[in-house]
């Protein structure tokens, strides 16, 4: 991950390894997951798990795609405004991909690349990957029209980092996360309060009220949908794909469960 990432990021992930190793840091991270644990309504006899898996999740999921996919260059205005470019360009070229053959004689007759709309296309998406690792913004297209056409959601790494909390609180046997939009409040700010210790610094943004609301809203709907999909599952066989991050999971709680002595949920 590390020659992926920023050399600001290099030097804050050096300091939070060793703050890991520290007293305090175990403390830190001790108490807080367990604090979420609690906050959740974690039973007593799952937690040990739960917070395993909170940490793994944390470093695994969150901080490793945080640091090499999001550059921070969130409000420089000349990047924004060509990455809206990039990206209207790269949306125009794919809609003339799909009639090729009416286009066929695109760079005709030229040894200049890219040749064909294929390879225009492609230059263009690489470019609009570029861009938005450049400006924290997620790769998926925006809408063609309304307010959201040129929101590049700077926040869309924390947006999944809350709707992973709303899910996991939604589990049976447990409280489920609240928040209320109109007034601000609710226990999903506890939990993210309990969580910024252990994440890169800006990650969690000042004013995270629209990115709760979003994650929110879109927890229900994947809520929604896995509730159809065991009704589906009930009548068909089928089978949820496993992946490859949650088997290391599991292969690393079994490595723990057959040690003695360990230190917190770090090693």
């Amino acid at each position: 991950m590390a020659g992926g990432i920023t050399s600001a990021a290099k030097e804050w992930l050096k300091k939070y390894g060793a703050w890991i190793d520290s007293d305090i840091g175990q403390k830190t991270i001790t108490e807080n997951l367990n604090g979420l644990a609690k906050l959740m309504g974690v039973p007593e006899s799952e937690r040990e798990r739960f917070c395993f898996e909170t940490w793994w999740w944390i470093g695994y999921a969150t901080i490793g795609p945080a640091l090499s996919l999001q550059k921070g260059y969130t409000k420089d205005a000349d990047l924004h405004d060509a990455e809206l470019k990039i990206r209207a360009a790269h949306k125009a070229v794919e809609r003339l991909c799909n009639t090729k053959k009416k286009y066929r004689d695109f760079n005709f007759g030229t040894d200049a690349q890219p040749r064909g709309l294929e390879e225009c296309e492609h230059m263009l998406s690489n470019l609009v990957a570029s861009f938005s690792v450049m400006t924290n913004s997620p790769l998926m297209p925006l809408p063609d029209s309304g307010p959201r056409s040129r929101d590049l959601n700077k926040n869309w790494m924390f947006e999944k980092f809350v709707v992973s909390l709303f899910s996991k609180s939604a589990h049976a046997g447990r409280r489920r996360l609240t928040f209320s939009h109109h007034n601000g409040t609710g226990t999903i700010f506890e939990a993210i309060k309990l969580l910024t210790p252990l994440l890169p610094p800006g990650f969690v943004p000042a004013a995270p009220i629209n990115s709760i609301r979003r994650a929110k809203k879109i927890a229900q709907e994947q809520a929604k949908w896995e509730r159809k999909y065991k009704e589906r599952k009930g009548k068909k066989k089928g089978k949820w794909l496993v992946a490859k991050a949650w088997v290391k999971m599991q292969e690393e709680w079994e490595r723990r469960q057959g040690m003695k002595g360990g230190k917190g949920f770090t090693n």
